[in-house]
């Protein structure tokens, strides 16, 4: 079975699940999904996640992520992008609030009637809502007229792959160990016999934990990857092992 993370440059036009099902006939019984959706407008960095990788795509889904937008004044849509339908007059309906981290927004650019803007941003983020929240700052209207998604859980639109360059030849050689996917996580190595109290379900307090993240990816003493672990100020416990189901 392959396992393992392919980083993919989505084009705009196709929905994310449609895209990455392109990779189903180099798999074979291998499973796939994916870390974080792309609307059919929006272009750029997708996470397909191969075999045993699927079980830690939650890990990657909640890291940052980073966006070039295109902000479009004049108009608004009911879909808050060029996909929707054009609204004659601008209609209040009441929308549960969602608190969501934005760490970065930046001005890119001016073009007569667009802005492009950089956005670093937590996960739940929808590009399309900050749009209209930044209009209605600005006391405009205003769509999402292009998206890219240029960073996903520090994996860089440098590193993509186009779908085409992938073939029953070039997937292994494409791949990006598990350990290594989940680089935004903080890491840790063990020696075998922590390791074997961590795979009973022990919790364990470790020092060299405190200062670290709160979800840890797990190494043997030969760097080879063990799993995830939940940090609580050093102590320790096992949280989704390759090994193990939890």
């Amino acid at each position: 079975m392959i396992s393992g993370l392919l980083v993919l440059n989505k084009p705009s036009g196709i929905s994310s699940g449609e895209f990455i099902r392109k990779l189903k006939p180099f798999l074979d019984d291998s499973k796939i999904g994916h870390s974080g959706t792309l609307d059919p407008l929006a272009s750029g960095v997708i996470l397909a996640c191969l075999g045993q990788m699927t079980r830690f795509t939650n890990f990657l889904a909640n890291e940052k992520k980073t966006y070039i937008a295109e902000m479009m004044f004049g108009f608004k849509t009911d879909t808050g992008d060029l996909d929707g339908k054009i609204e004659k007059e601008l209609k209040r309906i009441p929308k549960k609030i969602r608190e969501i981290e934005i760490y970065k927004l930046d001005l890119i650019s001016i073009d007569q009637n667009k802005f492009k803007l950089l956005v670093e941003c937590g996960k739940g983020t929808y590009i399309r809502s900050l749009i209209n929240d930044l209009a209605k700052d600005l006391d405009c209207v205003a769509v999402l007229s292009d998206l890219q998604r240029t960073n996903s859980a520090d994996h860089d639109i440098e590193e993509a792959h186009e779908i085409e360059s992938i073939n029953n030849e070039s997937i292994k050689s494409k791949l990006i160990q598990m350990g290594d996917a989940l680089r935004s996580l903080d890491k840790i190595q063990c020696a075998s016999e922590i390791i074997d109290r961590i795979k009973k379900g022990q919790k364990i307090y470790l020092k060299e934990a405190e200062i670290k993240s709160k979800y840890l990816r797990l190494f043997d003493k030969k760097n080879k990857f063990i799993g995830i672990l939940k940090n609580t100020n050093g102590l320790v416990s096992p949280k989704r092992l390759i090994s193990i189901e939890n």
